[in-house]
């Protein structure tokens, strides 16, 4: 008997993506392709020169692992800060500001302001937060973009 697959709870699709920090790349490389392929993942790129790495279904990277320079959880990498980071799905432009907000007034920094990053894509609007144990955490929503990639914010409804 097959079960036909489920959509999985909205729960479970709350990420965007994930960042962590590992002492070895290589090492690494070789756990994670390992038991991220018994789940149907596969490693999307490899970076030794930078050393960085990412993982995801279908195209879509989900797992970005970064290899540390000094102690894992201090200091950064090409611009990127070590440790955890956490991002999360935003469904509008108000969740991101909300999000941003509602860490502010219960004991986060913020990390960058909300905005868009195009940077990291077209209509890319995140925010970035640490909580009081210095986790990162984002919210990112992906705003409608018109036909050059911009944010068309006359879509936005």
């Amino acid at each position: 008997m097959s079960l036909s697959p489920v959509q999985p709870p909205k729960a479970q699709r709350a990420f965007a993506h994930i960042s962590l920090t590992v002492r070895s790349l290589p090492l690494s490389s070789s756990f994670y392709s390992a038991v991220l392929a018994a789940l149907g993942w596969q490693r999307l790129f490899y970076h030794a020169d930078t050393g960085v790495m990412g993982f995801g279904c279908e195209g879509e990277e989900v797992l970005t692992v970064y290899e540390a320079k000094g102690r894992v959880g201090e200091g950064e990498v090409g611009g990127w800060a070590y440790g955890t980071h956490l991002a999360f799905h935003a469904e509008t432009q108000d969740q991101v500001l909300q999000f941003h907000t509602a860490a502010l007034q219960h004991g986060g920094t913020s990390d960058g302001a909300p905005g868009v990053r195009d940077y990291y894509g077209p209509g890319y609007y995140g925010a970035f937060v640490r909580d009081a144990d210095g986790h990162r955490l984002e919210a990112v929503a992906h705003l409608p973009v018109d036909e050059v990639g911009r944010v068309d914010f006359g879509r936005m409804g």
